[in-house]
């Protein structure tokens, strides 16, 4: 049975992965199949598959007999993914900067300087839709990385991206950094259009190694009580 293009096990997964990547299932909460009966409206059969395939993804944990333990968010899981992400984004700049379509740059360039300032970032916040703000910065970053021509190199920053929304979404409380993400980013696009790539990958290298001090810095001072289910300070949940 499907509804539109997707089946019911797609379904499935993509609602209880947007609940984890966006906290709603927050960071060692233990869950049930009866509790995701209810949020999600599916039966078994498709959520036992979604909930097999999000453990592949280090997403979840199943305990038999227990029930479903969220994976957890720590400052080692920061340092992991950023080790990641600086190795692989600046690489493949290097690599395939000459694949990326300027058009599309220029109109991410576009998007960073007319929807990211200060009176935008403050009514979102305000409004609890700063996961607004945040995603036009994924998918810049997203779009990079899905210029390489390796398959198996998205295939394994798909995982790398999933948690890093996880640590986004509990630790952008720094709106300050939001802003001074901007001429970063304005920088990093300047050098693919004039085609210096290796200072493009120089500075993007040192745009996510900024990234990682103010998500270190914010999880070290809002970590435990960022975690708690109960608080959406910035309007992350759905």
């Amino acid at each position: 049975m499907e509804t539109g293009r997707e089946t019911l096990k797609q379904q499935a997964y993509r609602i209880i992965k947007n609940k984890i990547l966006y906290c709603e299932y927050a960071p060692n909460e233990v869950l049930n199949e009866e509790l995701l009966l209810q949020d999600t409206g599916y039966s078994r059969a498709p959520i036992r598959d979604a909930l097999g395939r999000l453990e592949q993804e280090h997403l979840l944990v199943i305990m038999p007999k227990k029930g479903i333990r969220i994976s957890d968010v720590n400052m080692n899981d920061i340092s992991s993914v950023f080790e990641m992400r600086c190795m692989v984004e600046p690489y493949v700049i290097r690599m395939y900067g000459n694949r990326l379509d300027k058009e599309k740059l220029r109109e991410y360039k576009k998007k960073f300087e007319t929807d990211i300032t200060p009176e935008k970032v403050m009514d979102a916040a305000k409004e609890k839709r700063l996961i607004e703000m945040f995603t036009l910065d994924d998918e810049f970053h997203q779009y990079i990385v899905r210029n390489s021509p390796n398959p198996y190199m998205w295939m394994s920053m798909e995982l790398i991206y999933n948690q890093n929304t996880r640590l986004r979404v509990l630790t952008s409380l720094d709106l300050n950094r939001l802003m001074q993400s901007k001429p970063e980013h304005a920088e990093i696009i300047d050098a693919l259009l004039e085609d210096r790539y290796e200072d493009a990958a120089d500075k993007m290298k040192n745009h996510l190694r900024k990234a990682k001090q103010g998500s270190l810095d914010t999880f070290a001072s809002y970590g435990d009580w960022l975690r708690k289910k109960e608080q959406d300070p910035i309007g992350f949940r759905p």
